[in-house]
C-alpha cells in the first residue's frame, strides 16, 4: 500500500500504524502494571535457617566427617571416625581436627607513645579447639579446657554483643580491634566499643602461666573524709586521688593492669587517705 497516492497522504496506512502502536504500547503497560506489580506484591519466601546442631551430642560420624545425628543414622553414612571426634561449632557438625583452624576470639592491640626497644603491641587468638596463642609483649601458647571455652561462648551469648551497635570514636593512645566468630556471625569491635561487655568476656581468657600481672595503678593518698572525696585520675584512670587535689597528669599508654575492676579494687577513703582498696 503506497503511503502517498496521487500526491495525497494515504489515511488508511496512517490509521493502521496508529492502531498497531496502540496495541503494542498497551500491551507493554499492562505487563508493567499487572505482572510486575504482582511479582512485587509476592516476594520470594525465605525459609528460616535451621541449625544442624546445638550441642556435641547432636552430631555423629558420617564417612570421614561429621553430620547431624538424624543424617548419620541413615544407611549411606558409614562410620569412618570415632564418635568422640565430632563436635558442634557455630551450629554445624565438624570434626575435632577442623576446629584447629577455626578462630573464636581474636584481638590485636597496640599502644603508645612507645619507648625505644619496647614492644607495645599484643595479639591474642583463641581457637575453638582451646588453643590460645599470645604474640607481642607476651609470647606463649596455652591449651584451655573445653569447659573454659564453653564458658567464654556462654558469656558472649549472654552479653548479646553480637547484636549490639559497638561503633564509637577510637582513642589515640590505645588501638585495639577485636573479632568474635560465633553462631555464623563475625563481629568486629574497635576499642572502646562495647567496653563493658568486652571486659567481661576477656576476664575469662587467662594470661599464660608466669605472666599474671599485679595491679599497676597507684594512689596519691590525698586527704578525704568519705569515699565521695576520692576520684580516679590519669589518662587511663590508673590513679586514685582526692577530688581536692589537682588532676594528675600521666602518659597515655594503656595497660591491662590499669583496669582496677579486674582486680576487684575501688578508689576509696581509708584512714583519711584516698587509695585503691578491695
Amino acid at each position: 500500500m503506497a503511503f502517498i497516492t496521487q500526491g495525497k497522504t494515504n489515511i488508511k496506512y496512517i490509521l493502521i500504524v496508529i492502531i498497531l502502536a496502540t496495541i503494542v504500547g498497551g500491551g507493554i503497560l499492562i505487563y508493567q502494571f499487572w505482572l510486575v506489580s504482582k511479582e512485587e506484591a509476592f516476594p520470594p519466601i525465605e525459609l528460616p535457617k535451621i541449625a544442624e546442631c546445638n550441642i556435641d551430642s547432636d552430631c555423629a560420624p558420617c564417612g570421614s566427617g561429621c553430620a547431624p545425628m538424624e543424617t548419620a543414622q541413615k544407611d549411606f553414612c558409614h562410620v569412618g571416625i570415632e564418635l568422640n571426634e565430632c563436635t558442634c561449632v557455630n551450629n554445624k557438625c565438624v570434626t575435632k581436627d577442623e576446629t584447629a583452624n577455626l578462630i573464636l576470639f581474636e584481638k590485636n592491640a597496640a599502644w603508645g607513645p612507645c619507648p625505644p626497644d619496647v614492644i607495645c603491641e599484643q595479639s591474642v587468638k583463641l581457637y575453638y579447639s582451646g588453643e590460645l596463642i599470645f604474640e607481642g609483649e607476651i609470647n606463649a601458647t596455652e591449651q584451655l579446657s573445653k569447659e573454659t571455652v564453653g564458658n567464654l561462648i556462654n558469656q558472649i551469648r549472654l552479653s548479646n554483643i553480637m547484636g549490639k551497635n559497638c561503633e564509637v570514636t577510637p582513642v589515640l593512645d590505645y588501638m585495639s580491634t577485636l573479632k568474635i566468630n560465633l553462631d555464623g556471625q563475625i563481629k568486629e569491635i574497635i576499642f572502646p566499643g562495647c567496653e563493658e561487655e568486652v571486659n567481661k568476656i576477656e576476664k575469662l581468657i587467662p594470661l599464660p602461666k608466669g605472666n599474671e600481672r599485679d595491679f599497676c595503678g597507684w594512689s596519691t593518698n590525698g586527704n578525704c573524709a568519705s569515699n565521695s572525696d576520692c576520684i580516679t585520675g590519669g589518662c587511663s584512670g590508673q590513679v586514685c586521688q582526692s577530688k581536692n587535689e589537682e588532676g594528675v597528669i600521666t602518659t597515655c599508654e594503656f595497660r591491662d593492669c590499669y583496669v582496677a575492676e579486674n582486680y576487684g579494687l575501688e578508689c576509696k577513703c581509708q584512714d583519711s587517705k584516698c587509695q585503691w582498696l578491695k
